[in-house]
């Protein structure tokens, strides 16, 4: 990092950086809008410049010309990975910027900061076709289940209401209320599989972050490669999400089979608009149907419009079991490392990564100039 080219070096991103990473960010990913660059920078600085996390090498890092001029970025941050016993350094990679006027050069020198054989473990998961290429090109795996959001509609009025609110001066979402509260009970009752399966052999209670932390220790050592989740590490990102004001309030239970005993639990936020976005989902082996039914079925007994989440591959089975649940592409998710057992990890879906451990809390996802739905 921070070799010179002819027209110029890929090097770490400073603070002085982001007047012009804005103005990239702004080009890239809200053309046509705009926001309070004050506000952007003191984010940024808050989230991948934070004292107590940052490290250059598994940091942000930009492309600058001859003339100092940044005419590409990427965002990075560490998130620490347990892959067989052993904890890595992870890299969470998002947001690839590039202005017009960037040369093929430039770009590829910001690829070659990706290769495989310069990271132990280093991903992201909203990545567009381009980039996708560019990471299977190099060596890199994708996730193609990870890569899909699962979607459960409780409320179907509601949400095609909501869908048409987005759509209007003002977003109304009074009117799809009025609509939801007209209709949903009339087509609930006409067709009953839109009510979650009632004879789920599980509760569920709420939690504190703490014990959630501990029952993730506890599920996800099945998993051959998962985020260490440090009591410090796994508290930072879930206050940076609970900062989000765009993703709504936090809501986390744990679910205990029916003879008390714990098998599972999951952490979502909740919209005004009755939107559960589910980060994580725990369970013991073999009790994955059960998890998912008593989510389901509190969602829907809490009157929510619909519940969705990223999905993974030991969630695949049971959500296939559910009527009326979907799943979209949501962006591509890959992964580079040098360890030949992580690659066969990833292979066979002995992996646990997403929700908390991606993207998805981000503010840069879901604010500043855009707006969110």
């Amino acid at each position: 990092m921070g070799r010179i080219e002819t027209q110029g070096r890929v090097r770490p991103m400073e603070e002085s950086d982001l007047d012009q990473v804005a103005g990239l960010f702004l080009r890239n990913f809200r053309a046509g809008s705009c926001f309070d660059v004050t506000d952007f920078k003191a984010y940024v600085r808050d989230v991948f410049f934070d004292p107590s996390r940052y490290e250059e090498e598994s940091g942000s890092i930009v492309y600058e010309n001859a003339e100092g001029r940044i005419l590409a970025s990427i965002f990075g941050m560490p998130l620490q990975i347990t892959a067989n016993g052993r904890i890595h350094d992870g890299r969470l990679m998002s947001f690839f910027m590039k202005d017009v006027e960037v040369s093929s050069k430039a770009v590829w020198s910001m690829c070659m900061q990706l290769r495989p054989n310069r990271h132990d473990f280093c991903f992201s998961d909203t990545a567009n076709v381009v980039t996708r290429k560019i990471v299977l090109a190099g060596g890199g795996e994708e996730l193609p289940v990870q890569s899909l959001k699962w979607r459960r509609v409780f409320r179907p009025a509601a949400h095609l209401g909501q869908k048409a609110a987005r759509s209007l001066p003002g977003r109304p979402s009074w009117l799809a209320g009025a609509v939801g509260r007209l209709c949903d009970p009339l087509l609930r009752k006409a067709d009953r599989a839109l009510v979650p399966d009632k004879d789920c052999k599980a509760t569920s209670h709420a939690i504190d972050p703490s014990r959630f932390h501990r029952l993730a220790q506890e599920h996800l050592a099945r998993f051959s490669v998962h985020p260490t989740w440090s009591l410090a590490e796994f508290e930072w990102v879930l206050q940076q999400a609970r900062k989000n004001k765009a993703l709504g309030s936090c809501v986390i239970r744990e679910v205990t089979g029916k003879k008390g005993n714990g098998i599972g639990a999951y952490l979502y936020f909740v919209t005004r608009e009755g939107y559960a976005e589910v980060f994580n989902i725990l369970s013991a082996c073999g009790q994955e149907s059960n998890v998912i039914g008593e989510l389901l079925h509190h969602c829907d007994r809490e009157g929510y419009v619909a519940a969705g989440g990223m999905n993974q591959p030991f969630l695949m089975p049971p959500l296939s079991e559910q009527k009326y649940v979907s799943f979209r592409h949501r962006g591509h998710f890959w992964i580079i490392t040098r360890h030949q057992d992580i690659v066969d990890a990833v292979r066979r879906n002995d992996i646990y990564i997403g929700g908390l451990a991606s993207e998805g809390w981000n503010r840069l996802m879901t604010g500043f100039g855009r707006q969110a739905g």
